[in-house]
Formats: C-alpha cells, sequence, structure tokens
C-alpha cells in the first residue's frame, strides 16, 4: 500500500515518511473538534448606544425651582461618561451642568444623582431657580452625551 492509498483511505491519520518505510505516528483530531469551544461562547461586541430619557419632558410649564429628571441607561450598564449642557433659548445663553465628572458651582448644592438600574438618574435643579422671562418660564433646550465602555456615543 503506497502512502498516497492510505491518505486517501483514511484521510485522519498522520503519515510520516521515513526512508523507505511508512510509519503511522498518530491520528489527527477533524478540524472541528478544534473549533468547537470548550468553554462559554465570547460575548459579541457591545454595539448597542446608551439610551437617554427626559423625564421631564415639558421645561417650559415648570416653576422656578422645579427639577429637571433625565435618565441615561445602557444595555449592558456599562456607562463611562455622561455630559449635561443646557441653552437659554431666548438669551442665548449655554450652561454645562454636569461635565462628567462633576456638577457645575450652580448645580452642585441641588442636583442629585441616582443609581437605577443600567445607568443613572439626573435630578437637575439650577441655584437661584431656572430663569422666568416675562412671568414664563425660560424655554431651555437640554444635551446630553452619554458614552459607554465601548465606545457607543449617544
Amino acid at each position: 500500500m503506497t502512502v498516497s492509498n492510505i491518505i486517501k483511505a483514511n484521510p485522519t491519520v498522520k503519515i510520516f515518511t521515513g526512508g523507505a518505510s511508512t510509519t503511522i505516528i498518530r491520528k489527527i483530531l477533524p478540524i472541528a473538534k478544534f473549533l468547537t469551544p470548550s468553554g462559554p461562547l465570547p460575548i459579541p461586541p457591545d454595539v448597542i448606544p446608551p439610551i437617554i430619557t427626559y423625564v421631564t419632558l415639558n421645561t417650559s410649564d415648570l416653576n422656578k425651582d422645579d427639577p429637571i429628571v433625565v435618565e441615561v441607561t445602557d444595555n449592558l450598564g456599562d456607562i463611562r461618561r455622561i455630559f449635561l449642557q443646557v441653552h437659554f433659548l431666548e438669551t442665548g445663553d449655554v450652561e454645562c451642568v454636569h461635565d462628567g465628572d462633576e456638577f457645575a458651582p450652580r448645580y452642585v448644592s441641588l442636583s442629585t444623582i441616582e443609581v437605577i438600574s443600567n445607568g443613572f438618574r439626573y435630578t437637575l435643579k439650577r441655584k437661584l431657580g431656572w430663569p422666568q422671562i416675562v412671568g414664563r418660564q425660560s424655554l431651555m433646550r437640554w444635551k446630553t452625551h452619554a458614552i459607554d465602555t465601548s465606545g457607543n456615543e449617544a
């Protein structure tokens, strides 16, 4: 029997030819056994960005001392950093509320951060209250930027 006939008959056998003789060294395991994981499957990469929910939806109906509530969650709960800004539309002023590490001076004494399922709830109150324009609440636009540990941004 030649080496090529042995390989054709049994492709899982490794053949070593040394000189004139042919010696069977060991069986080769099918490649599928090497590719099958022996433990848990690897976790797929996180591609879902954090979710920002403005619990206080209508800021034009706020009293000057009412809180604004913002929730930031992530599917894995692995939020790296959150930035909060408010833009007062009538004046054009923009204030940093939270810089990702701490509250700004106008917010630090009255605002809180609470841990919730997979994220955080920001309850925001401004020192001296929200600006009033001729007896009504100033119009505000909020900008919240969140980044998780996989680099997904919202």
